[in-house]
């Protein structure tokens, strides 16, 4: 069984330290933060003040995990397409998600269970997703979510591949798909040619 969890590898000395520069620059810009906030309240930004706590949210995160871009995490969807939702309210693409605590398909192992503690008891995610192939072959992953930024927490398997060998192997799938497509679309379009042509024979002679 081959494990990775994707906390930061900090210590307890640097984490300190990056509090700290939170905590100063945090200092340094209060009055323009608080003014911030009182202007959009008194303008009627409500929802701003709200988009101010998730951005914070989002950069204390970014201590902890590094965040899955959009075009990555479109590759570990199509990669692991069936997910299991912490929260089971937020919305999916690919149809409704599956109750965290229905998740069934295999053995989550202790590492892994002990990272997604950690990082629930941040109080930072707002949901976390577990992502599965749902096939013989196990590669699961965790995710951690924040106002639809993801931050990979975990993943765990048999034999995990890298994420590079993952999307090398999307695209050829998907080349292969687009090619057997212009296959099958090519006698379309000459039948198509041919009816018409028999067609225009017909009526003009």
């Amino acid at each position: 069984m081959e494990i990775i969890t994707y906390r930061k590898a900090i210590t307890e000395k640097s984490i300190g330290q990056r509090m700290a520069e939170i905590a100063l620059q945090g200092q340094d810009h209060t009055g323009e933060h608080e003014e911030h906030l009182q202007l959009c309240v008194k303008v009627g930004l409500n929802h701003q003040v709200q988009r101010l706590a998730i951005v914070e949210k989002q950069k204390q995160a970014d201590i902890w995990y590094d965040r899955v871009s959009a075009s990555d995490y479109a590759i570990w969807k199509n990669f692991l397409p069936t997910s299991y939702s912490w929260r089971g309210y937020l919305p999916d693409n690919l149809g409704i998600r599956n109750i965290w605590g229905k998740y069934d398909f295999d053995i989550v192992p202790i590492e892994v269970l002990r990272e997604i503690e950690f990082a629930q008891n941040l109080n930072l995610f707002e949901d976390f997703l577990i992502r599965t192939p749902e096939r013989q072959q196990s590669d699961p992953a965790v995710f951690g979510i924040i106002s639809g930024e993801f931050y990979l927490i975990a993943r765990w398997g048999e034999s995990l591949i890298p994420f590079k060998k993952i999307s090398t192997l999307l695209l050829k799938q998907q080349g292969v798909s687009n090619f057997m497509g212009f296959k099958l679309l090519v006698p379309s379009v000459f039948i198509g040619i041919s009816l018409l042509a028999i067609i225009i024979k017909l009526i003009y002679g």
